[in-house]
């Protein structure tokens, strides 16, 4: 697998957890339970955001 970033840069991806509900909440606040980020949940779900993908950076040597 070929991956054209330098390494240490992060590899940004659609989240998973994006459109579901949180995995706790704060007020309006939640967690988003795939990246752990805290989003604004006025609706009751995560809204889209993108996650850095630790598996493809582990895969291009980024941790060791």
């Amino acid at each position: 697998m070929t991956i054209s970033n330098p390494s240490g840069e992060p590899i940004m991806i659609p989240c998973e957890g994006a459109g579901c509900p949180p995995a706790t909440t704060v007020g309006i606040s939640g967690m988003c339970a795939m990246c752990g980020r805290w989003w604004v949940t006025e609706s009751g779900a995560i809204p889209r955001h993108q996650r850095d993908d630790l598996i493809a950076r582990i895969e291009r040597g980024d941790f060791g």
